[in-house]
């Protein structure tokens, strides 16, 4: 019968990354050898005989995981060994954040993270919006938020994702605010006049945020 004198893997891998697995094996009849895996170590072989000493699978998920190997020869004959690996916990990818990259101050605009974890481990989104380093919103699932700046300047939105071991992936994303324009809703002036009078003049103007208002006249 054939025998299997080792079986080495690239373990440690993280959760969701290919692990590599080669058997060394022989047999004393010089036979064909063929391989199977088991990658869960439920007694059921998940490969089909292969000649292919070397086979490659994804785990999803992390831990200290057993499996084992079937080398048969071309009589039938089999042995099976055991191997052992470890899947490490990954932290969460953050894909993209989404944000208009300009908007009017004291304009609402959505904040989108596109995450995803290896492991498909649930999810926790905190935000902080005004760079202070204190997050301004957290929640699991938490992948969109509304924001609003009330002043112009370019502010910066950051991300921090982790799963459930807190293994944390943080990102950020500019957003510039612009100024909008003060509106002017009346003018009114003391007309007529005699020449030689003063006139009074009187603007009636407001800006959106409540901005400190200068005023310049053109009088000829």
């Amino acid at each position: 019968s054939p025998r299997i004198d080792g079986v080495s893997t690239s373990s440690p891998v993280q959760e969701g990354e290919l692990i590599d697995i080669e058997v060394d094996a022989s047999d004393p009849g010089d036979d064909q050898l063929t391989y199977q895996f088991d990658w869960d170590g439920d007694g059921q072989f998940d490969t089909e005989p292969s000649f292919n000493n070397r086979a490659q699978f994804r785990y999803p998920r992390d831990g200290q995981l057993s499996g084992s190997v079937r080398v048969r020869d071309d009589d039938g004959a089999f042995v099976d060994a055991p191997f052992t690996i470890s899947i490490l916990n990954a932290p969460p990818r953050i894909n993209q954040i989404i944000a208009p990259p300009g908007i009017a101050e004291g304009t609402d605009f959505e904040v989108r993270v596109i995450a995803e974890d290896g492991g498909g481990d649930p999810l926790t989104f905190s935000y902080d919006i005004d760079e202070d380093g204190v997050n301004d919103a957290a929640g699991a699932d938490l992948d969109r938020i509304n924001v609003n700046y009330p002043d112009d300047g370019l502010y910066v939105v950051r991300v921090q994702v982790c799963d459930d071991q807190n293994a944390c992936s943080t990102g950020e994303v500019p957003v510039n605010v612009g100024n909008i324009r003060p509106r002017i809703l009346s003018v009114t002036a003391t007309s007529p006049i005699v020449e030689g009078q003063s006139s009074r003049i009187v603007i009636d103007a407001v800006d959106v945020q409540g901005d400190p208002l200068l005023y310049a006249f053109d009088i000829d």
